[in-house]
């Protein structure tokens, strides 16, 4: 899998919009958001565009609480390759 970059780090909700995360390919990609704990927060998938959002969200709405978070990157390519990647991320 090509580089895959977070930005901005540390991540601040109040004060950024939102986390992006650069989607090295055009393929399809599913980002599965994490808490320190492992449990799920939220899942975003994209239909082939070069860049996925998060608003700092969870999946009922809310803010999350700042702390440590795992994003777990997939990307299927329209090759029949498949990558995945972690990448950690601090909430503020």
């Amino acid at each position: 899998m090509k580089q895959v970059i977070a930005y901005p780090v540390p991540f601040k909700p109040s004060v950024h919009s939102s986390l992006t995360i650069d989607n090295p390919s055009t393929d399809p990609i599913v980002c599965s958001v994490y808490d320190i704990n492992g449990d799920l927060v939220r899942t975003i998938k994209s239909s082939g565009t070069d860049k996925v959002f998060w608003n700092g969200r969870n999946g009922s709405g809310r803010l999350v609480k700042p702390g440590l978070y795992i994003i777990k990157v997939e990307i299927e390519g329209s090759d029949g390759n498949y990558g995945k990647k972690m990448i950690r991320i601090i909430v503020q």
